[in-house]
């Protein structure tokens, strides 16, 4: 069972789905309807250093853990200089990478609420 990139969607049955299913004695359909959702981002190329260098940053997320989860709060800006110093993103503008911080962070407190 794959994982959907829209929590609020509910999950679509596949083949796959339907076998698991079975084997628990459960009769379910399979979804045939056209499924449009999917993963691909359009990226302008004059912005796509930007995002290459974004995803480079993976691993330079300030986080904080509390009891139920860890919250990233931001990108830890030394990191973020280290790494795009050493992977050659030079000509990547750093406003640039803080306008994808500032999305990624909205994006990540809608998936945590």
């Amino acid at each position: 069972m794959a994982g959907r990139a829209d929590p609020a969607r509910s999950a679509r049955i596949d083949a796959d789905d339907q076998r698991a299913f079975a084997e628990l004695g459960v009769s379910v359909a399979v979804d045939e309807d056209e499924d449009t959702e999917t993963d691909d981002v359009a990226v302008w190329s004059i912005n796509w250093r930007t995002v290459e260098a974004f995803l480079a940053c993976a691993t330079c997320w300030r986080e904080v853990a509390t009891m139920t989860r860890t919250i990233r709060t931001g990108l830890i800006y030394a990191d973020v200089d280290a790494m795009m110093r050493r992977r050659g993103f030079d000509d990547v503008d750093f406003s640039d990478l803080q306008v994808m911080e500032s999305a990624a962070l909205g994006a990540f407190a809608e998936v945590a609420d």
